[in-house]
């Protein structure tokens, strides 16, 4: 059993869909040093969670009703400049990536890869983290 001390790495999930967002929760879950701190079901919420919980990584989808995920992360990114932001979209096209990264979004991640696609962007954003990489 992981102990609070050994956690490492706190994450908030927002999406509006519950399935998506409890599977998301559930796969992040399965790492024992990362916690998912908070969930989220729409682009106000999830400003609001990273304002309180201050999360290391926010997994974010882009469309939501109210604030969308781009503006989220937009706002994000000025509330909490040194949470990681990952983008996570049913819409893999190019131009949604290049869109995520305008809005100050650190990683993409496209819901039709395979769930250990999400995984390896998240860790790659813990690691990215730890070293104090902005980039």
């Amino acid at each position: 059993m992981t102990t609070l001390a050994e956690i490492t790495t706190r994450i908030v999930v927002a999406d509006d869909a519950a399935v998506i967002r409890d599977g998301v929760c559930s796969l992040l879950s399965c790492n024992p040093t990362w916690q998912v701190c908070g969930e989220a079901r729409d682009g106000e919420e999830a400003v609001e969670k990273v304002r309180n919980l201050k999360p290391d990584v926010i997994v974010l989808d882009v469309r939501m009703p109210g604030m969308n995920g781009f503006a989220a992360a937009r706002k994000i990114r000025e509330v909490a400049p040194a949470t990681k932001i990952l983008i996570f979209s049913m819409d893999d096209r190019e131009e949604i990536s290049d869109m995520a990264q305008q809005a100050g979004a650190d990683a993409f991640v496209s819901k039709t890869e395979d769930p250990g696609s999400l995984v390896a962007a998240v860790k790659r954003l813990v690691e990215m983290k730890r070293r104090g990489d902005d980039s």
